[in-house]
């Protein structure tokens, strides 16, 4: 029963996230890219936090530039 409960949170947390943060910061497809590409960073291969923001700084501003 808990499970339960814990998978519809998580459900209520990703739906409140997605509205505001997703559907505003991704653009085109060049800043989903970055953002898969982030997330990969972090979540695979483990690299640092603080690392991944400058990354997605610099990255992020030069795509702006681009595109």
């Amino acid at each position: 029963m808990l499970t339960g409960v814990n998978a519809s949170v998580v459900g209520i947390l990703l739906a409140a996230l997605y509205a505001p943060l997703f559907t505003s910061s991704i653009n085109n497809g060049a800043d989903f890219g970055l953002a898969a590409i982030l997330f990969g960073l972090l979540h695979f291969w483990e690299t640092p936090a603080w690392l991944i923001i400058i990354i997605g700084v610099i990255v992020g501003t030069g795509i702006s530039y681009i595109f």
